[in-house]
C-alpha cells in the first residue's frame, strides 16, 4: 500500500492528509477528473444556466410556473444524485492510488452508483442535524458536522448502512475533531478563493472588448466549469484521505486490498 503508516507521530497530520489527497489527484487525473467534470462540474454549470435563463425569461405564465418549478425541481435532484456519484468515484479513485493502483473510469463511477441510497441517507441526517445545530448557538452543529466526516467514506468503503456509517465516523474522528476543523478550513478556503477567483475571471472576460458576446458567455462558461471541476475533485479527495489517515491512527494500516474491499 503507498500508504505508511508513521508510528512515530501518534498524531493526525493536516499534512500528510493533504499529500495523501493530492497523489490521490495527480496519480490518476484523468479519471478523478473527469468523474469531476462530466458527474460534477458541468451539471452544475447546467443548472445554473437554466436557472439564469428562467430568470431571464418574460414570457412565464400561470401554466407554465408549475412547468418550470418541476423542471428545476427534476434537475435539482438529478444534480444531487450526480454529486453522490462523484463523492462515491472519487473515494474508490482515492483508496486505489493510496494503494500503489489505478481504478478505472467504470469501475469508480460504478461505486459510486452502488452506493448512492446510504449516501443520500447520510447526506440528509447530516443536513438535519447540522441545521439544527447551528440554530442551537453554531457550536453543537460544527461538532456534528466534524464527527460525521468521514461518513461517505466509510460506506463505500467499508459497505456499511447509514446508521452505521455515522457511527463508525463518530468513532474515527474521536480525538482528532480540532485537527479535522483547521483542515476542514483549509478546504472552505481554497472553495472560497477558487470561487471568488472565478467570479473576478468571469466577471473580467464578459467585460472584454473584442470579442462577440456569445464567446464571453462560453469563455466565462469555461472558466466557471474549470472552477468547479478543480473545486470538486480536491473537496472530494479530502475527506477520504482523512479516512485513511484516521483508520491507520487508531487501527494501524489498512491491510485490506481493493478486491476485497470492493468485491
Amino acid at each position: 500500500m503507498a500508504a505508511v503508516y508513521d508510528l512515530s507521530t501518534g498524531r493526525v497530520s493536516i499534512g500528510r492528509i493533504l499529500s495523501r489527497a493530492f497523489g490521490a489527484i495527480t496519480g490518476n487525473p484523468g479519471v478523478t477528473l473527469s468523474i469531476a467534470l462530466l458527474f460534477g462540474a458541468l451539471p452544475q454549470a447546467g443548472f445554473t444556466y437554466l436557472q439564469r435563463v428562467l430568470v431571464r425569461s418574460d414570457r412565464i405564465g400561470p401554466l407554465n410556473t408549475a412547468t418550470i418549478v418541476a423542471a428545476v425541481l427534476s434537475a435539482a435532484f438529478v444534480g444531487i444524485v450526480l454529486a453522490l456519484v462523484v463523492q462515491g468515484g472519487l473515494v474508490r479513485a482515492t483508496m486505489a492510488e493510496m494503494e500503489g493502483d489505478h481504478a478505472s473510469f467504470g469501475q469508480c463511477v460504478a461505486s459510486g452508483f452502488s452506493r448512492i441510497l446510504p449516501m443520500l441517507g447520510i447526506g440528509i441526517l447530516v443536513s438535519i442535524g447540522l441545521c439544527v445545530g447551528l440554530l442551537l448557538l453554531v457550536v453543537p452543529g460544527i461538532i456534528f458536522y466534524l464527527m460525521y466526516t468521514v461518513a461517505v467514506p466509510v460506506t463505500v468503503v467499508e459497505r456499511r448502512g447509514v446508521i452505521a456509517s455515522m457511527s463508525r465516523s463518530g468513532d474515527l474522528t474521536k480525538g482528532a475533531r480540532g485537527i479535522i476543523f483547521a483542515l476542514m478550513l483549509i478546504v472552505w478556503a481554497v472553495t472560497i478563493g477558487t470561487g471568488l477567483l472565478s467570479g473576478v475571471g468571469s466577471t473580467a472576460i464578459v467585460g472584454m472588448d473584442g470579442m462577440t458576446p456569445a464567446a464571453r458567455e462560453w469563455l466565462a462558461f469555461a472558466v466557471d466549469v474549470v472552477a468547479t471541476t478543480l473545486v470538486t475533485v480536491f473537496s472530494s479527495a479530502i475527506p477520504t484521505a482523512l479516512y485513511v489517515e484516521l483508520r491507520e491512527w487508531k487501527e494501524g494500516p489498512i491491510t485490506d486490498t481493493l478486491s476485497e474491499i470492493f468485491a
